[in-house]
C-alpha cells in the first residue's frame, strides 16, 4: 500500500484523460481514485482517507468544478485540501471564480507532463525538493 500522503482523486468526465493523469501520477508512486463526475466522488470519498490533492475538472456533468470546489472548501474535512482545476476552456471569467472560490491552481488540458507533475508535486508538498520552483 501506498503512502496516505501521496493519495490524489482526480474527477473527470474524460475516460482518456483520467487514465493519461492516472498513469503520469502512478509513475511517481501516487495512489490515485478516479471518478466519472463530482456526484460519483462526495458519494464515494466517505469510503476513502482524505487526500492530500484533488485534481478537477472544471466543465463536469451535473455538479460542475466550481460547484465541486465551493462544496470542498466549505466543508470543515476538506477546505484545507489542495485543488487543482483542469480545463480545456480557460476562460477569465471561470478562472476568477475558482480563484474566488479557494483554487489552489489550474491547469489548461492538454497538459504537459512534467509541468503537470511538477504542479501536483507543489501542491502537495511546497516544500519538497521535487515541489520546489527554484533551488
Amino acid at each position: 500500500m501506498k503512502p496516505l500522503y501521496r493519495r490524489v482523486a482526480v474527477v473527470d468526465d474524460s475516460p482518456p484523460f483520467r487514465w493519461l493523469v492516472k498513469q503520469i501520477l502512478e509513475l511517481k508512486d501516487y495512489q490515485v481514485d478516479v471518478y466519472d463526475d463530482a456526484e460519483q466522488f462526495f458519494l464515494q470519498k466517505m469510503l476513502h482517507p482524505l487526500y492530500n490533492l484533488i485534481i478537477v475538472d472544471l466543465n463536469l456533468p451535473g455538479m460542475n468544478g466550481l460547484s465541486t470546489l465551493d462544496n470542498l472548501k466549505s466543508s470543515p474535512i476538506t477546505n484545507s485540501i489542495p485543488v487543482l482545476i483542469v480545463t480545456g476552456d480557460a476562460n477569465l471569467v471561470n478562472l476568477s471564480q475558482a480563484v474566488k472560490s479557494g483554487v489552489s491552481d489550474f491547469i489548461s488540458k492538454p497538459i504537459d507532463p512534467e509541468v503537470f507533475i511538477e504542479r501536483v508535486m507543489r501542491l502537495i508538498d511546497p516544500r519538497s525538493p521535487d515541489g520546489e520552483k527554484d533551488k
